[in-house]
């Protein structure tokens, strides 16, 4: 995972290294609301788009 192009996946959540998998799931779960485009509708493609490509960063992670 070091070697990654994406980056640090524990800076994506922005949690620790040795978070607990409970810590993580949480700040997993609340990224994803808060980004969903059918939570957060935008009114314009390009709002959709980037928070779709944030969405699948944070899926990955």
């Amino acid at each position: 995972m070091a070697d990654d192009s994406r980056g640090d996946l524990y800076e994506v959540l922005n949690v620790q290294p040795d978070a607990s998998t409970r810590e993580i799931t949480h700040v997993y779960q609340a990224l994803v609301r808060a980004h969903h485009p059918d939570v957060q509708p935008a009114t314009l493609g390009v709002e959709r788009a980037e928070g779709e490509a944030a969405l699948a960063v944070i899926m990955e992670a």
